[in-house]
């Protein structure tokens, strides 16, 4: 019941649009059936340990960096609300950090091509 609650103060009080609201959702369900079947345990009782497990987790099965700093920035925004809402005394997200997505050069167009456009 708390994601519901979560995903509709997202809708009514944050704005969000339906697509990063069901973007969230599916990020919670995919951590919470992590959770469920690794540890046995519910969203709220999750600590650092297993969001970093989490992590290791999807890279392994070839999430890439984009997405995985994309979840969990879906599971900081929501253990910062089970927090505010006194839900959870402890957020475990404190001391997560996205990997580091690698930068990619621009590409240039070279003056051959430049003319023909």
């Amino acid at each position: 019941m708390t994601v519901d609650h979560f995903l509709t103060y997202l809708q009514h009080e944050k704005r969000y649009s339906p697509h990063t609201i069901q973007a969230y959702s599916a990020d919670l369900l995919q951590f919470s059936d992590f959770m469920l079947t690794t540890f046995e345990l519910e969203l709220k009782d999750a600590a650092y340990i297993h969001v970093r497990d989490f992590m290791v987790w999807l890279m392994e099965h070839g999430t890439s960096e984009n997405s995985v700093g994309r979840k969990l920035s879906t599971l900081r925004t929501f253990y910062k609300y089970l927090v505010r809402e006194q839900i959870v005394r402890i957020n475990p997200m404190s001391f997560a950090k996205a990997p580091k997505v690698p930068k990619r050069l621009p590409v240039f167009i070279d003056d051959q091509k430049l003319n023909q456009l």
